[in-house]
């Protein structure tokens, strides 16, 4: 009568990538709001934290945190120099769309 696991002992708890399969295929037991909070939510949260790690990096966590929390506009003129020009360009870009769609409306 040996059943490969000593009498009186637990079984051996299962490896990292068995508990992976078993907690991805578990995911259709949560509720429709806590599904869509990992599988649609958590992805776009990750996605908007890098890019602001990314802008912070780029042009300085103050700037970043202002244009987060619209203190300032993205399209701001900034220092002369290739990322003043770009942010000019773009700035330019997006205006006459706005005042030909206010002035039409």
């Amino acid at each position: 009568m040996s059943s490969g696991t000593p009498v009186g002992q637990p079984p051996p708890r299962p490896g990292p990538r068995r508990r992976l399969l078993r907690w991805w295929r578990s995911r259709d037991a949560l509720s429709r709001l806590h599904r869509w909070l990992l599988l649609r939510a958590l992805p776009v949260a990750l996605a908007f934290l890098g890019l602001y790690v990314l802008n912070g990096a780029l042009m300085g966590w103050t700037d970043a945190y202002n244009v987060l929390v619209g203190i300032d506009s993205p399209g701001t003129p900034g220092p002369p120099g290739p990322r003043g020009r770009c942010r000019s360009w773009a700035g330019r870009r997006s205006r006459p769309s706005w005042e030909e769609s206010s002035v039409t409306w």
